[in-house]
């Protein structure tokens, strides 16, 4: 049995890769205290508590830990991206004290975020070979937390880490109060049927990955990467365009009316590519036959989202009017 810990499993990502894990028989570690995320010290006080926990608890067994945690996006600035790893540095320095007493065997996953670390890459089918070129202070803070992890791995090369750059997900339960996630932020629209507000052409494709399909490849490539043990750094996708436009018809097909929504620019807008494309040559390889077809998504989705609103559901609500549909690997 491995014996898995989720940090963040409160987010989007985090949910599918607890989901994913306890499908595979896992024995789940939850902390008994929620993490104080915006205090960095209390926080280290916790970490070096739930790690002391979780390391007892798997008792020298295999044991995975996934690092979903984080609400940053496009839109977050030096000083948020700053926050975020000192958390991440704070979890690996505790985990390393730990480790140097106590060796164990297992395996460490980061989420990271392709959009970002490929930000102005738009002609070319991006793989794992292809030179990272961020644009915005989201891609450099994500850079830094690959490269904060890959030193702590160097110090334990018999764990095997992934690097998991992750493209546009989507799925229930993503957080409504951002500007991101365009699938559910339209889903909604539909719902209430009210604009939404867009800053980039409906040419503009993206690749949507389902987030239970995300957590599965997760799952597999650091399966992977702990055989060797490596550190091993995979684009995880769907390895599918799909354009705004094609996204709007989609939901036409499946709700009978496509969103209303509008066009507009702000600062942001340029820093988003036009075209996204994106093919792992990575092992391990996942099948096509493997993936949720992003029609069948947007139907599952859409079903998800209009339970909640007709239960009256507190996590459910109208998007706000502006909306930038591209922060690519957010886990919330």
């Amino acid at each position: 049995m491995i014996h898995t810990w989720v940090i963040g499993a409160g987010g989007l990502l985090g949910q599918a890769l607890q989901a994913a894990c306890l499908a595979r028989g896992d024995r789940i570690f939850r902390p008994a205290l929620p993490m104080p995320w915006l205090d960095a010290a209390a926080s280290e006080n916790r970490f070096n508590e739930n790690v002391l926990a979780f390391l007892s608890q798997s008792a020298g067994a295999r044991w995975e830990i996934y690092w979903a945690a984080g609400a940053s996006g496009m839109a977050s600035t030096s000083a948020d991206m700053a926050h975020e790893q000192d958390l991440l540095q704070r979890f690996l320095d505790t985990l390393d004290r730990t480790l140097s007493v106590n060796p164990a065997r297992g395996g460490l996953a980061l989420a990271s975020s392709a959009g970002a670390l490929y930000g102005s890459l738009s002609k070319e089918v991006i793989s794992e070979h292809s030179v990272v070129c961020v644009t915005t202070a989201y891609g450099a803070g994500k850079l830094a937390q690959e490269q904060v992890l890959e030193k702590f791995a160097s110090s334990h090369p018999t764990l095997g880490v992934l690097v998991a750059r992750i493209s546009t997900l989507y799925g229930h339960h993503q957080s409504r109060y951002k500007r991101h996630g365009l699938l559910s932020h339209l889903a909604r629209a539909v719902i209430w049927n009210k604009p939404l507000q867009f800053y980039v052409p409906l040419q503009t494709s993206r690749d949507y990955l389902a987030h239970t399909d995300a957590a599965a490849q997760m799952l597999a490539a650091l399966e992977s990467a702990s055989m060797t043990p490596q550190v091993l750094t995979k684009i995880i996708a769907a390895e599918q365009s799909t354009s705004i436009a094609e996204v709007l018809a989609m939901f036409r097909k499946v709700a009978g009316r496509a969103p209303r929504i509008t066009i507009a620019r702000d600062a942001l807008s340029t820093h988003y590519p036009v075209h996204v494309r994106y093919q792992s040559r990575v092992a391990p390889s996942w099948p096509a036959s493997r993936r949720l077809p992003l029609l069948l998504g947007i139907a599952q989705l859409l079903r998800a989202e209009t339970r909640a609103y007709a239960a009256g559901s507190a996590a459910w609500t109208m998007p706000a009017a502006r909306l930038q549909p591209a922060a690519e690997g957010s886990r919330s």
